[in-house]
């Protein structure tokens, strides 16, 4: 199976990890509970707030609805957290 990468800008690679884990800490969740919640493995919201790795599109849609934010919110494209429907 190929996973496909998200395509993320210099400043989307910075923005992530920081909007993810201010969107975690906001629900005074744990990362672990984030990601069973999320479907992913244990360590993997650890690895996104790092910026050790870059989430796949699939894994940037999960995460957006789970947070309730647009995707280009979560990488760091607009400051408008709201999704359009």
């Amino acid at each position: 199976m190929e996973i496909t990468v998200y395509p993320m800008n210099q400043n989307e690679k910075s923005e992530f990890p920081a909007r993810l884990r201010k969107l975690r800490e906001e629900r005074r969740q744990s990362r672990v509970v984030v990601s069973e919640l999320c479907g992913l493995s244990r360590g993997m919201i650890r690895q996104y707030e790092r910026g050790e790795k870059i989430p796949t599109l699939k894994t940037l849609i999960v995460l957006a609805n789970y947070f309730g934010v647009s995707i280009d919110y979560l990488a760091g494209e607009t400051n408008n957290r709201k999704r359009s429907l």
